[in-house]
């Protein structure tokens, strides 16, 4: 399935350092991904998907969000989604990516649809992974009232803890899968103290303001202009458990009414983490749409 070991930079993003994962041939047709506030960094994606979008042709180049992984957090002002797009074009522009196809999971599907909406007619195409359709402020358990400070204590209450590698190890291959990748994938955001425990990168103030700011970014917003401006675009919409696929049919029947020429296809037996679930399924479905329908 082709080599899964990224070649990794280090970008100057409107001033500041972004770790950008990139693998796939560097003359292939570019996809710039950013990940969702779930897994630890760019990695998560990189194991699984990578390959089989290599083999077809595509180069995928995914930074490391501010705060994840190996890229130092900010201030909580520069969570803001406008903030993020801007940085995201910056990696496109800092790599010289000529009209990359743009995708993101769950909270990068949200940077992906304004980062698109910003500049259409430099896009190939938009694919969003069970995310971008919906404005999480309707989404069950968003609570607009709570403040930048509230989430940042209960994401610094809920951060990666245990006492060392192989005790959180052992609870990943229990809880989540025993594919290498994934633990590559989590071993990419802990951080190992002195005294052997460990503890996740990701800390509450950066977490807790991408939070802060996701639910006040709608991409409702900008798909009506990514329908006139005719931007090829693929929705994989999860359908486990039951709730969540019953929430995802009636949130793509708003997102059709507004971008009418999207593809939408529901992923049966999959749930909101798409990479677990789908394994190298998810590259060569991605990768063969995208072969079809994406503007040369």
């Amino acid at each position: 399935m082709g080599d899964r070991a990224p070649r990794i930079h280090t970008v100057d993003a409107l001033g500041d350092p972004l770790a950008v994962r990139d693998w796939g041939p560097e003359e292939g047709v570019p996809i710039l991904f950013w990940h969702s506030l779930g897994p630890a960094s760019s990695a998560a994606f990189a194991g699984v998907a990578a390959p089989a979008l290599g083999e077809r042709g595509f180069r995928l180049v995914a930074p490391d969000a501010p705060g994840f992984g190996r890229s130092p957090g900010l201030a909580a002002d520069e969570y803001a989604v406008t903030r993020l797009v801007e940085r995201l074009l910056a990696v496109r522009d800092a790599l010289a990516l000529v009209r990359p196809v743009l995708m993101g999971h769950s909270w990068g599907g949200v940077v992906a649809c304004h980062a698109a909406a910003a500049r259409p007619q430099e896009c190939r195409a938009l694919v969003l992974l069970d995310s971008g359709h919906v404005d999480y402020a309707d989404w069950p358990g968003a609570d607009m009232s709570k403040s930048l400070e509230e989430l940042v204590a209960e994401s610094e209450a809920s951060r990666v803890r245990a006492g060392g590698l192989d005790e959180l190890r052992a609870e990943v291959e229990r809880d989540v899968s025993t594919e290498p990748w994934i633990w590559e994938a989590f071993r990419e955001g802990l951080r190992v103290e002195p005294d052997g425990s460990v503890v996740g990168v990701t800390t509450g103030s950066v977490r807790g303001a991408a939070m802060y700011w996701l639910v006040r970014a709608h991409p409702s917003e900008t798909w009506s202009e990514l329908e006139a401006a005719e931007l090829p675009a693929l929705l994989l919409l999860a359908t486990e458990p039951d709730d969540l696929r019953e929430r995802n049919a009636r949130a793509a029947e708003r997102f059709l009414a507004g971008y009418p020429s999207a593809e939408v296809v529901a992923l049966e037996g999959c749930g909101h983490s798409v990479f677990t679930d789908l394994g190298g399924r998810l590259g060569e479905l991605v990768g063969d749409w995208l072969r079809l329908h994406a503007r040369p």
